[in-house]
């Protein structure tokens, strides 16, 4: 069950459980998939969606009504990001450029990996 933007963030600023639920099971693999594509590294990946979603949740009542929650999360994301982008090396097998990361990746990228049987599940086809 998909709930509005604003639903779900007052939900979690007033501590409901179940609003938090939902929010972590929406955006926590998203913002993994698209770390990890980055970042290469699982443990690496793994503790900066950590500090991603803790950050979000932390600032959640600076939410920017002018902004979807995604468009939110990404620029959280894309502040992780840049540390992240100096550190590595020219040549690495993954480098991080700025016009790699967008919003439409970050929300699409997960699509491309689930399993063909997780399509048909949530397409129907």
């Amino acid at each position: 069950m998909q709930f509005p933007d604003t639903t779900l963030i007052e939900g979690v600023l007033s501590k409901d459980k179940k609003a938090f639920e939902m929010m972590y099971e929406t955006y926590f693999p998203k913002i993994y998939n698209y770390t990890f594509f980055h970042v290469g590294e699982k443990k690496l990946a793994e503790q900066m969606t950590e500090e991603i979603f803790i950050e979000l949740v932390g600032t959640l009542d600076q939410y920017t009504k002018g902004f979807s929650l995604d468009q939110w999360i990404f620029r959280i994301t894309r502040r992780h990001m840049n540390p992240v982008k100096s550190r590595q090396k020219e040549g690495d097998a993954h480098p991080i450029r700025n016009e790699d990361i967008s919003l439409t990746d970050f929300f699409k990228f997960e699509e491309a990996l689930l399993a063909h049987r997780h399509h048909e599940v949530i397409y129907g086809g």
